[in-house]
């Protein structure tokens, strides 16, 4: 027999029974029982004829006594009641019993239909027999509850018992056998009630007054009993009967289909045992390792108290414990040896067969072990064919072993001698007390708790009713206190009467002392019982009373209130008192909590609201000076203050100067004296350095005993102040200073939300500070840069993204806009002033900005030509983009700058250079002509001959340049003719390819070229941009590294015919990508006269085009873009 806290639940076998389960879900936990409603409260009053059989009643025979009886006779005696003979009185009497036997007989059905849902739920459970025989007490209102299976001959095979904490076998087998012979003994084929009485059963025997016995036969004939019992003198009702007879046969079916489910469970946990065993076994070959995990894994998963395994001494003849787990202190396992002559294990290791005895007192071969064992199992553990040893399990209850078990350790014991897998099963017991329903009176003082708590939206106000409604559910005396956040009572009520001791401390409620889990008697609920000396510092007195105390907490564990109740006298607080005192302080903790987060709320808007008001004073550009007061101003509003005091800490010369004062209309005329400017020293002001240097606020009152910060109380009191909060402020790990904040009106106790409202609004005070140091040194920086801007010697116009001039220079105003232009004038205007000196110079300062805003140049440069007073002078516009924010969204910036000078100097050395070249061309044409003559004398040596080649090869490589650098000065110069013809550009690039084709396939270059479809013909010299494109195939087959890739691109795009050359493994960096295009400018360590990108930019610039670069990680790219034009002009 197993029990738990909430009720019992217990399953029990006969010797002969078949097909019995496992005990490891022999008895399980019921779960809780619901409440009773409140018209469920008493029991039911039921006629004379509920405590024994009779015949089901008609409705006639219970007919008022108004009704003649020789009418009630001819209506006994018609067919049909309702003949039309029958007088309308007596019919509507009679179709309103037949009304009334409808509904009871519809409740009926309804409670059927109850009944077996909840049976269905045991499908679901884990122990589901357990959980559908509490169902079925639950809805016969029985205190216990007995049902049997029955074998083929009408024996008892196994039942199962709930509701008797503390019954006896012997007990329960003579109740078992009285009711199977009153069955076989009685007519009756259906439930009925049985009385039971002194002369049915002895006094000692008799475990309940009457009992509804049910037989049960599921379809497949298996029969049982069902036998539920009530203890009151009332008995049951005899609709219980009808409801017993309405639900036996489905009550059967289900259960006996719950028993096969335990069966089927019982079998695959026996299973799993096995398995577990036979793998610890496997997992070594030491013994001493494996074995007592097995007789932990067997003691844990069988639910045994007991378990050991006994080895075999030969030498000795003697049996000695190996390993064990469970036993008692008394009992000494460890040097525990048994003769093999003696005991029930050795019995059971002579005779090679389980010993299974049901009270160990009886049994003659007993020897004691263990002074707790009632019961004994005990299995010969085999080698093979050699006893090895035994398995033996004890148990402090008799008859605690079944057949099964000893199945199952035979299983267990042939897998540990075999060494083989084995299996554990693991059973888990919950016991829970079966909740004894609430009394209605109960229930109404409950209810009526709960409307006062939803009636009052503060809850310290609905305390007096509460705890009122704590006295009705029956204890003595009621008290209940409400803390706040910091553990101060705010309100406390006693009932009527009031307890007879004293308040508790709280201390050890907010402290959390660990001796209050001595007195913990439920989940919330401490008892103190009277006499308790321990205590006696808690109550301040001698405890004369029983006293139960529930802390109510919120959903964090923090104190909220504090409930403290005087038992009955005489009687223990329990039973029925339990779960409406816990539900009632349930329903208090959430309102203290609920009030608590209200008060929470408001004191968090009000903060809010002061903080909005602070900071919205704080924003805007202001001076350091004003932002000081607007800070200092802030604080003492938001937090009531009379005065306040921003105090500028020099940590250097560890003074503090008073910076900005604020005084509120409440300050009194000595806190009015004006502090500004003066300076404290160190040990003048030492509670703001201590504020500033541990980063917390710091409190100072005036009547608070001398301590370290006396002197500055005696300043405080010599202002009229009372309360004072420093305040320090920080940016960062900078610090900026404190801010006071008096108060000379009373002793101010600034709580948790003040102190987080003045942190708040310090840290953006501190913020707003700072933003107005960094706004008064950026206007100094932008002074700095007027300067600067207006002083440079070269012309500078600032555009914003719209083309508006944002800011231009006195330089630039002179040379281009005289007088007409300003800030407000835009790039229109500018461009019109600009058409006066060159259209040429205008219309590409126009096409420049217009690629700038497509992104598709990073800037630009024009040269152009300005009449002064006295001479022209040629200039530099640059165009940069500007992507920075300052003017907002980017813009551009244009450059004047005066390059006369220097294209003076060019122009000298181009007119040097050309007749350099034209003076060096003219005698290299007899040299040439020379050494090729002199390369055909048969008479030279071959190392002659091959100097001559040499000397021809050099000839011709210096030919070139000056040929190329004629070229340049004529394109520079706009005097080399274009010759203008439609060309396809295609063609162009596939012959090329293959002229270079060769070089490709000496470096092992993956050569790509994508022409677009229908690419249409180009307007263009095709002598310059075959070159164009030679030199860009030059370059892409020099600097691409052997293996890598080549890719060649032609499409049209925006009126433009687009050619583009990529290269792998070279990449340029940003400021070089322009350098590349000037004469002579050769990266470093890539050779070259840098001369052909130099050609090829004033090639491609010649026919209207443009020529760009872009490089990243995987390579470079030369972008061509000429003008598609339908004739030369």
């Amino acid at each position: 027999m197993k029990s738990n806290l909430n009720g019992t639940y217990a399953v029990g076998f006969y010797p002969g029974g078949g097909n019995r389960p496992l005990p490891l879900s022999s008895a399980l936990p019921a779960p809780p029982r619901a409440l009773r409603g409140a018209d469920h409260g008493g029991p039911e009053k039921v006629g004379p004829g509920a405590l024994g059989p009779g015949p089901a009643r008609k409705p006639w025979e219970t007919m008022n006594s108004i009704i003649p009886a020789q009418i009630q006779n001819r209506l006994i005696l018609m067919d049909d009641p309702l003949h039309e003979s029958t007088a309308l009185p007596l019919q509507l009497e009679l179709l309103k019993r037949r009304v009334a036997e409808l509904e009871q007989t519809l409740q009926q059905l309804r409670r059927v239909r109850d009944l077996l849902q909840q049976l269905d739920r045991a499908w679901a459970a884990e122990a589901p027999m357990a959980h559908a025989l509490r169902a079925v007490r639950r809805a016969f209102e029985a205190d216990a509850l007995l049902f049997t299976q029955l074998d083929s001959y009408g024996r008892p095979a196994r039942w199962w018992q709930v509701g008797w904490e503390k019954i006896s076998t012997d007990d329960l087998h003579t109740l078992l056998q009285f009711l199977l012979r009153a069955s076989r003994e009685t007519s009756r084929a259906g439930p009925y009630i049985l009385p039971l009485s002194e002369a049915m059963l002895p006094a000692e025997k008799r475990l309940a007054r009457s009992a509804l016995v049910v037989p049960l036969k599921d379809p497949w004939g298996n029969e049982g009993l069902l036998a539920l019992f009530k203890q009151s003198t009332e008995g049951f009702p005899e609709d219980a009967r009808d409801l017993a007879e309405a639900a036996a046969e489905p009550l059967a079916l289900r259960l006996y289909s719950l028993h096969a489910l335990e069966q089927q469970q019982h079998l695959n946990r026996a299973v799993t045992l096995l398995f577990r065993v036979a793998r610890i076994m496997a997992s070594s070959p030491e013994l001493a390792v494996t074995l007592p995990q097995v007789v932990r894994i067997i003691r844990e998963e069988t639910g045994w108290p007991s378990v050991a395994i006994l080895t075999y001494e030969p030498s000795r003849r003697q049996l000695r414990v190996m390993a064990w787990e469970g036993y008692s202190a008394a009992a000494d396992l460890g040097r525990c040896i048994i003769p093999v002559d003696q005991g029930i294990t050795g019995r059971a290791f002579r005779t090679g067969e389980p010993q299974r005895v049901s009270d160990v007192s009886l049994d003659p071969d007993y020897v004691v072990g263990d002074p707790a064992t009632r019961s004994e199992l005990a299995v010969p553990i085999f080698d093979g064919e050699i006893p090895w040893g035994v398995l033996d399990a004890q148990s402090p209850e008799p008859y605690a072993f079944t057949p099964d078990d000893e199945t199952l350790m035979l299983a267990v014991a042939g897998t540990i001698g075999l060494g083989l897998e084995a299996a554990r099963v693991y059973e888990r017991v919950r016991r829970e007390r079966a909740q004894v329903g609430l009394e209605r009176d109960r229930l109404i003082a409950l209810y009526e708790g709960y409307l006062a708590i939803q009636q009052h939206p503060d809850p310290e106000e609905a305390l007096t009713e509460v705890v009122q409604a704590f006295v009705r559910l029956g204890w003595q005396g009621a008290r209940c206190r409400a803390l706040d956040e910091s553990g101060r009572v705010i309100a406390m009520r006693e009932g009527v009467p009031p307890p007879s001791f004293p308040p508790m401390t709280l201390e050890p409620w907010l402290q959390k002392d660990p001796r209050l889990e001595r007195y913990r008697w439920r989940a919330r609920l401490y008892r103190f019982p009277a006499g308790d000396p321990e205590a006696l510092a808690w109550f301040q007195e001698e405890i004369s009373v029983t006293r139960v105390a529930l802390p109510l907490l919120d959903t964090a564990g923090r104190l909220l209130g504090l409930v403290e109740l005087e038992a009955p006298e005489g009687e223990d607080p329990g039973g029925p008192l339990l779960r409406p005192t816990e539900l009632l302080a349930t329903l208090l903790a959430i309102s203290f909590d609920r009030g608590r987060l209200l008060r929470r709320y408001e004191q968090r808007l009000r903060e809010q609201t002061m903080l909005y008001r602070a900071v919205s004073v704080l924003l805007g550009p202001k001076e350091p000076g004003l932002i000081l007061t607007e800070i200092a101003a802030a604080l003492c509003e938001a937090l009531d203050g009379t005065s306040a005091y921003f105090i500028a800490m020099d940590p250097e010369h560890r003074t503090a100067r008073v910076a900005a004062e604020y005084y509120a209309e409440s300050a009194n005329p000595m806190e009015r004296v004006s502090d500004l400017g003066v300076i404290y020293r160190e040990e003048e002001v030492p509670l703001e350095w201590v504020a500033l240097r541990e980063r917390q606020i710091q409190v100072l009152y005036a009547d608070d005993p001398p301590d370290a910060y006396e002197g500055e109380r005696a300043l405080l009191r010599r202002y009229g102040g009372w309360s004072v909060l420093v305040i320090p402020l920080f940016v960062g790990e900078e610090p900026l200073g404190v801010v006071e904040v008096w108060d000379s009106r009373r002793r101010r106790e600034f709580d948790g939300g003040d102190r987080a409202l003045a942190q708040a609004i310090a840290q953006h005070a501190a913020i707003a500070l700072q933003r107005a140091r960094l706004y008064e040194q950026l206007q100094q920086v932008n002074r700095r840069l007027e300067t600067i801007f207006s002083t440079v010697e070269d012309g500078l116009i600032l555009l914003d993204r719209n083309g508006r001039i944002v800011q231009m220079n006195t330089v630039a105003r002179q040379l281009i806009a005289g007088a007409e232009l300003s800030p407000e004038s835009s790039l229109v205007d500018l461009l019109r002033q600009l058409r006066r000196w060159s259209q040429e110079a205008a219309r590409a300062l126009a096409q420049g900005v217009r690629r700038i805003r497509q992104e598709t140049a990073g800037g630009f440069r024009l040269e152009l030509s300005f009449p002064l007073k006295d001479s022209v002078r040629q200039f530099a516009l640059i165009c940069s983009p500007v992507r920075d924010n300052d003017p907002p969204g980017g813009g551009w910036l244009l450059v004047l700058r005066d390059i006369t000078a220097e294209r003076e100097r060019d122009r000298l050395r181009e007119e040097m250079i050309r007749m350099l070249m034209h003076d060096l061309q003219n005698p290299l044409g007899p040299v040439h002509l020379a050494l090729e003559e002199l390369a055909t004398y048969p008479e030279l040596s071959p190392p002659a001959r091959s100097l001559v080649r040499t000397a021809l090869r050099g000839l011709d490589r210096l030919q070139n340049l000056i040929s190329n650098l004629l070229d340049l000065a004529r394109l520079e110069s706009g005097r080399m003719p274009i010759e203008w013809e439609p060309a396809d550009l295609g063609g162009l690039i596939e012959e090329a390819v293959e002229e270079w084709g060769v070089m490709f396939q000496r470096q092992r270059l993956r050569v790509t070229v994508e022409i677009a479809p229908e690419f249409p013909w180009v307007w263009m010299d095709r002598q310059l941009i075959s070159r164009v494109l030679w030199n860009l195939l030059s370059n892409a087959t020099k600097f691409t590294p052997t293996g890598g890739e080549i890719r060649i691109r032609a499409y049209p795009r925006e009126g433009m015919a687009v050619l583009e050359v990529f290269n792998s493994g070279s990449y340029i960096p940003p400021e070089q990508r322009q350098r590349i295009f000037e004469r002579f400018i050769a990266l470093p360590g890539r050779g070259g006269y840098g001369l052909g990108l130099a050609f090829s930019k004033l090639a491609v610039e010649a026919h209207g085009g443009h020529i760009d670069v872009e490089s990243d990680a995987s390579g470079t790219t030369f972008v061509v873009r000429l003008p598609l034009r339908h004739s030369p002009s």
